[in-house]
């Protein structure tokens, strides 16, 4: 479960309904026909009957929902079922009036269920280190304002790139070294958001593929970058029980970059060719 404190279940039911969400968000999101929908609903109706219940016990009305935020300002947050809709809004209403108090651009969102339950997955992967996301739809659906509201829940700054006319390749390293020494260096959890519209050059997707895989981007880090890296983690890598040499050192702070950075690739969906890009 990554990040969470904590998973509040009462009973049978609940800990299976809770199993169902996560095979829900673990498989099902990726699924894209109808058919393979199809085959994961009665798969997962055959398992509940392995488990001496069935599915309408089990999951008695849809959808399912989980997550830590329903407690705002919680010191310890719990994973737990939310069983009202209208609770839900209610408090995702509340976190929406907080952002748009503090934020400079204001979100305009009606929080309908679909976008709900989008929140809610997204929130979900966030909070799971490390936790990536890729948003395919149309655009103007809400891909990136949902996810600067989940950032907010989890209190994550939400970083964006800024384009202009001549911003290049030497920008864009600047600004992905930036975030990554935050998130390593003062280990911050950070939401990266990322839109197809940047893509400037194609050395942006070798780049986030890298930053994905390994945590690292070959030759980004200066000289004088990689001293202040070494300095910093020193003392981590020794409570870790471990010597300071420049393997150990690095490795420990591209561990802490791949957890706290979380990628929100936003992606739009082409009626002409049927596919996304």
């Amino acid at each position: 479960m990554g990040m969470f404190a904590g998973i509040s279940c009462q009973d049978k039911l609940q800990l299976l309904r809770l199993w169902y969400h996560e095979s829900c968000r673990v498989f099902c999101d990726r699924l894209v026909t109808k058919e393979d929908v199809t085959w994961f609903d009665n798969l997962m109706r055959s398992m509940m009957e392995k488990l001496d219940t069935t599915f309408e016990e089990v999951v008695p009305s849809q959808p399912v929902l989980f997550g830590d935020f329903m407690e705002p300002g919680a010191h310890i947050r719990l994973y737990e079922e939310i069983e009202s809709p209208e609770k839900l809004k209610g408090v995702l209403d509340d976190y929406l009036e907080e952002y748009n108090q503090t934020s400079t651009a204001e979100l305009k969102l009606e929080l309908f269920m679909d976008a709900m339950q989008h929140i809610c997955r997204i929130s979900r992967i966030l909070r799971q280190a490390p936790g990536n996301a890729l948003l395919l739809g149309v655009g103007g659906s809400g891909r990136q304002s949902l996810t600067r509201l989940a950032s907010h829940m989890a209190e994550y700054e939400c970083f964006q790139i800024e384009l202009s006319k001549n911003y290049g390749v030497t920008e864009w390293r600047d600004d992905v070294k930036k975030v990554m020494m935050k998130a390593g260096l003062q280990s911050i959890p950070k939401t990266f958001l990322f839109v197809d519209t940047q893509i400037k050059s194609e050395s942006f997707l070798e780049d986030i593929n890298n930053l994905l895989n390994s945590g690292d981007i070959p030759n980004i880090y200066s000289t004088d970058d990689q001293e202040q890296i070494m300095t910093a983690m020193k003392p981590v890598v020794r409570d870790l029980g471990q010597q300071p040499t420049k393997a150990n050192l690095m490795a420990a702070y591209t561990g802490r970059v791949r957890s706290n950075i979380h990628m929100v690739l936003c992606m739009r969906y082409n009626s002409r060719v049927g596919w996304y890009y």
